[in-house]
C-alpha cells in the first residue's frame, strides 16, 4: 500500500477510537448529570450501612444510581437472603457491573439499567441513595415516599431528607469517616 493509503487508514482508526471514547464519555455524563455526579459512597461506611438497612430473609434492597455497584455488592454479600437491586441510567456502568457480575456473580443481586424516577418503590423494604441535596429533595423524595410502603425506609447517605411528611428519621454519624447516614422510615 502506498503511504498516502496508510496515512488515511491510520487517520480513519484515529477517528473511531475518538468517537467511541466520546461516546463512552456522553454515557457517563447523561447517566451521572441526573441525580447526582458519580461519587462512590466510601468504603469505609458500606459495612454500616448494610446494618443499619436491618435487612431480613426476602426482604428487597435498592440502590438508586448504584454507578460501580459497591453499595449493593457489599449488601447483598452480606445479606445473601435479601433481593438486591441496583439501579443505574448510565449505559457504559451497568455494562462494567454486570461483567464483573459475569465473574463473580451474586445470585440476590441484580443490575438494572433505568431511570430511578420510573422505577416501582411500592414493594421496596429499603431505598439507599446518595444524591445531591437538591436531588434527594426536590426529585426522589417526592416520587419514592408516596410509594414507599409503611414500615420502609429510605437511606440517604450524606445529605439530610428535608420536609418529609410523617414518620422517623435517624441521623448516624458515620463510624469510620465524617459523613452522616440518614434513615427514613415510613409510617
Amino acid at each position: 500500500m502506498s503511504p498516502e493509503v496508510l496515512h488515511i487508514i491510520k487517520m480513519l482508526a484515529i477517528i473511531l477510537v475518538y468517537s467511541a471514547i466520546l461516546r463512552v464519555a456522553r454515557g457517563f455524563a447523561r447517566g451521572a448529570g441526573s441525580l447526582a455526579p458519580w461519587v462512590p459512597t466510601r468504603s469505609e461506611d458500606q459495612k454500616q450501612i448494610s446494618r443499619l438497612a436491618w435487612l431480613g430473609s426476602g426482604q428487597t434492597f435498592v440502590e438508586i444510581g448504584c454507578g460501580s455497584a459497591n453499595v449493593s455488592r457489599s449488601i447483598a454479600q452480606d445479606n445473601p437472603t435479601a433481593t438486591v437491586i441496583g439501579i443505574e441510567i448510565a449505559r457504559p456502568l451497568v455494562r462494567y457491573v454486570r461483567r464483573q457480575l459475569r465473574r463473580h456473580p451474586l445470585a440476590n443481586l441484580s443490575i438494572i439499567r433505568a431511570n430511578a424516577l420510573d422505577y416501582d418503590y411500592s414493594e421496596v423494604d429499603v431505598i439507599y441513595v446518595y444524591g445531591m441535596p437538591k436531588t434527594v429533595n426536590r426529585q426522589l423524595k417526592n416520587v419514592l415516599i408516596p410509594q414507599m410502603k409503611s414500615g420502609a425506609k429510605f437511606i440517604s447517605y450524606m445529605f439530610d431528607i428535608r420536609d418529609r411528611p410523617e414518620g422517623e428519621t435517624v441521623t448516624y454519624p458515620s463510624e469510620q469517616t465524617d459523613a452522616q447516614i440518614h434513615i427514613y422510615t415510613k409510617s
